[in-house]
């Protein structure tokens, strides 16, 4: 599973000091836990531009129907470990089934291939496959969201922690 970290000016400092409260703060008695899990929430929610942002560079793209299908079912988010404050974005193979794609059995093509292509390809017995010609979906949709997500994470950071909320 690949994993692109992202990170914005000042927000660093911020995660820094999240992570050290929520690290102390599951260590103490008495801490309401729903602290925790809102500020995951929160972050997860942040992440949601780029899965959307990403599918969207799925369905714009030259692959064919059962391709995007399967691409856009490997491109996922979840919340991390309990008690880290984070949240992930990633292309993960094995999110999907080939069945998706197919509707039989198979092996799960590699989404890599499709982001980044390859050099011309061959089996151990020969057979010729060709090249995949790349068509980055997953990079371009992280850029595109900053935004998005900086907006998120000031609302959310500023809801929960300013506001108390």
């Amino acid at each position: 599973m690949a994993q692109i970290k992202l990170t914005f000016k000042g927000l660093p400092d911020i995660k820094r000091e999240i992570e050290k409260r929520m690290t102390e703060a599951f260590k103490t008695e008495g801490f309401n836990p729903k602290l925790g899990q809102d500020l995951k929430a929160m972050y997860k929610e942040a992440a949601q531009p780029i899965v959307d942002a990403a599918r969207r560079n799925i369905d714009a793209s030259p692959f064919q129907p059962s391709a995007k299908k399967v691409l856009k079912a490997m491109v996922v988010s979840g919340q991390g470990p309990a008690k880290k404050p984070n949240a992930f974005v990633a292309i993960y193979q094995w999110a999907t089934g080939a069945k998706v794609a197919s509707g039989k059995d198979g092996r799960t093509p590699n989404p890599y291939w499709f982001e980044f292509g390859t050099a011309f390809r061959a089996t151990e017995k020969g057979a010729r496959r060709g090249a995949v010609h790349g068509w980055p979906f997953f990079r371009p949709a992280i850029s595109s969201s900053r935004g998005a997500v900086k907006q998120l994470l000031e609302a959310g950071i500023k809801r929960l922690l300013v506001d108390a909320k």
